[in-house]
């Protein structure tokens, strides 16, 4: 694992190539062999070098596919997350560890900041801001296993997020799956939308004073004035 934790610092410092170079020199070390991390890893640093076929598992550059492994596939069925073509190139995004990776087929509809109790005590923040996003286009590339899902006994939106780190990555509707807020931090780059609400002020933190930033405001939710406007 210090190994591990080495290729990962390397790849911060010096970038993805090297870090990877690291990684795949790892791969036949008998105490490593098998760990969820180290493909979790591999993964993350081919999706930033945009070798995206190699980071979702498809059949890597240079060797062949595995039929008996692909039949095996092909009998379990397709993944319920899996069931969408990737746009070039994709808007990806991930947990802290790697083990959860996502692209975008589109571009978020919109984002915000909400500031209702609930988001600041998950975030541990003043305010949680999401990127909205059709289920339609979110495709889970790795790591469903990973991805536990909470929610609150009052109802609500279900929270989701790695069970290995911890890292948030969306809330989703329970009765409509096609409306997904993913965690604007859970990109690994710029997904193109910039927040234009905030909603629950009436909760806001009393402690961090809201910005007076010209976005518009709602005391409760404002995605039905949103959707209308």
């Amino acid at each position: 694992m210090v190994e591990l934790n080495r290729a990962v610092a390397v790849a911060m410092a010096f970038g993805p190539a090297a870090g990877l170079e690291l990684v795949d020199a790892l791969r036949e070390e008998p105490a490593l062999r098998g760990h969820h991390l180290l493909p979790s890893v591999r993964g993350d640093l081919l999706a930033r070098l945009e070798r995206h076929d190699e980071a979702a598992g498809r059949v890597p550059r240079g060797r062949r596919a595995d039929p008996q492994r692909a039949r095996a596939g092909a009998a379990r069925g397709p993944s319920p997350w899996d069931t969408r073509t990737v746009s070039e190139p994709p808007i990806t995004g991930g947990c802290l560890c790697g083990g959860i990776r996502f692209e975008l087929t589109a571009a978020p509809r919109g984002a915000n900041y909400c500031h209702c109790s609930r988001c600041r005590r998950r975030t541990g923040t003043a305010a949680s801001i999401s990127a909205n996003v059709a289920g339609e286009h979110f495709h889970l590339v790795r790591g469903g296993e990973l991805l536990k899902a909470w929610r609150h006994p009052d109802g609500g939106w279900e929270k989701l997020f790695c069970a290995e780190c911890g890292a948030h990555i969306m809330s989703r509707n329970p009765d409509d799956h096609d409306q997904i807020g993913i965690r604007m931090g859970a990109f690994d780059g710029d997904p193109g939308v910039r927040p234009s609400y905030r909603q629950f002020v009436a909760y806001a933190a009393p402690w961090e004073p809201i910005p007076d930033d010209g976005l518009r405001r709602y005391d409760e939710s404002g995605r039905a004035a949103e959707a209308a406007r």
